[in-house]
């Protein structure tokens, strides 16, 4: 296999993926976290990452312990500095508002009518606006992979119980603000008016896969669907998640230092929530400019979705030859390489349809006896605290959500939010990926169904149809057949 990173898959890794997407729709994150963000804050190292690209889908990499590591860092230097983060979020806040202001000159803006020095402008502008957008956000982005352990290390000491204090994790990391998909349905549930409703959420379903426009009659079926009163049960739900936390507090005697560590826990997956609503609106105008650059400069749109925005200014700005793009179809790896304290080279590999295939099950592989009857997960929600059996739906792509039957256990290599329309409908939820902060965890406790995290081997030993029983008082699942 073509030597592509030095991440040894023998060590224990962190996998975000795989997922459906597309280089493009994701690229500024790269350029964000690993050069912008870094030269904020020099003393931030994250380690060597890798992603891969293949057959629609892509898959992060990186060494767990050293990633943790970097990650715990982030958060007891930037996110528990208070200073540090009411700026980042002010500062955010204004990149937000500039993003909207960009957004709307391209709804305005008649693109064809540019010249090709007017349309560079134009692109390089909503790039630089989005770029910005990204950069405060890094801290929170990363600071949550290494926030959990060290709550759970300083509940610890108060409460040493182990299934009181996973019982408290679940708790302390429980969001206290709706988020944008209960705001959305809230809204839904209180609206006659669909045109207006759906021009404001046209883009619920967007994703790193593609951009869509959802039509007024999505929006007219799925109110059918939802339960009366939507709005005072969310109400009451998120007073009763501060009631308990209140509880804890008190009955053990937790002390004002664990307690902001848990607030601000909870602020970073707020953020990182509201993020993603932002971002989905964003891949729209993303790919209005992308197909706009296919069309005046005779390129295959698809093809182009293979590479990130600083490659296609290149071939496109720079007057390259087509040749140069159109052979990443097969698939590709991006590596990122750590070389001193503020400098990362991002490293793009063109990879051969066997390379890609070789290199993506290389990583992606688990050593699991195929005759393995159980195995367990860290719970991320208990439900109602009794064993869930049912059938299992392997789902490794959300966008094939029609398969999935109400009462069935999904099982995913992780969930994003594309995932949330099968997971209300969900018995269980089992992801091979995730910690108590990742989105499976945080949506499974708002919805309240039973859910395992971080499983490992739940897509590699079960299948469509499977029948198995979930305990997620225990953190265990057992197939039955």
């Amino acid at each position: 296999m073509k030597n592509i990173s030095p991440i040894d898959p023998a060590k224990e890794l962190l996998r975000w993926g795989p997922v459906p997407g597309r280089f493009f729709y994701m690229s500024e994150f790269n350029e964000a976290c690993f050069t912008r963000f870094a030269q904020r804050f020099p003393d931030t190292r994250i380690p060597n990452a890798l992603l891969l690209f293949h057959q629609g889908r892509f898959l992060y990499v990186q060494e767990l312990a050293p990633f943790h590591a970097a990650c715990k860092a982030i958060f007891q230097n930037i996110m528990m500095n208070d200073s540090i983060r009411l700026s980042l979020i002010e500062e955010w806040r204004g990149a937000v508002q500039e993003q909207h202001r960009v957004q709307r000159k391209i709804e305005i803006t008649n693109l064809s009518a540019l010249s090709d020095e007017e349309f560079y402008a134009f692109w390089n502008e909503f790039f630089e606006a989005t770029m910005r957008f990204w950069i405060p956000t890094i801290a929170a982005e990363f600071g949550n992979y290494g926030s959990d352990q060290l709550l759970k290390d300083a509940l610890s000491s108060s409460i040493p119980d182990a299934k009181t204090l996973a019982s408290a994790m679940e708790i302390f990391t429980a969001p206290e603000e709706l988020s944008f998909y209960q705001e959305e349905e809230i809204d839904l549930s209180e609206t006659e008016n669909y045109e207006t409703h759906q021009q404001k959420y046209y883009w619920l379903k967007n994703s790193y896969a593609g951009s869509q426009i959802l039509p007024v009659q999505f929006f007219v079926d799925r109110k059918k669907e939802l339960s009366k009163g939507i709005h005072e049960h969310q109400k009451r739900r998120i007073a009763g998640v501060k009631a308990k936390k209140a509880e804890l507090i008190a009955r053990y005697s937790i002390s004002p230092a664990v307690v902001k560590i848990a607030d601000v826990l909870r602020m970073a997956i707020e953020w990182q929530d509201e993020r993603k609503k932002y971002i989905f609106q964003t891949l729209h105008y993303k790919d209005i400019l992308l197909k706009h650059v296919a069309e005046r400069f005779g390129y295959d749109y698809e093809t182009l979705l293979n590479h990130d925005f600083r490659e296609i200014e290149s071939f496109v700005f720079s007057r390259m030859h087509k040749k140069h793009c159109t052979y990443r179809n097969t698939g590709h790896a991006t590596s990122i390489l750590f070389h001193a304290p503020t400098s990362y080279a991002i490293n793009i590999t063109t990879l051969s349809t066997d390379d890609v295939t070789e290199a993506w099950n290389h990583y992606l592989s688990e050593n699991v006896a195929k005759e393995t009857q159980d195995f367990t997960g860290i719970v991320a929600c208990a439900g109602n605290g009794e064993p869930v059996r049912g059938v299992v739906r392997v789902l490794l792509d959300p966008n094939q959500s029609h398969e999935f039957q109400p009462g069935e256990i999904l099982v995913a290599p992780m969930t994003s939010p594309e995932y949330i329309f099968v997971m209300k409908i969900a018995s269980a939820i089992l992801t091979d990926t995730g910690g108590l902060t990742s989105h499976a965890a945080i949506v499974s406790r708002e919805l309240n169904v039973p859910c395992l995290v971080g499983t490992k081997v739940a897509t590699h030993l079960l299948k469509d149809g499977d029948t198995v029983e979930v305990d997620a008082q225990k953190g265990t699942v057992t197939i039955l057949s």
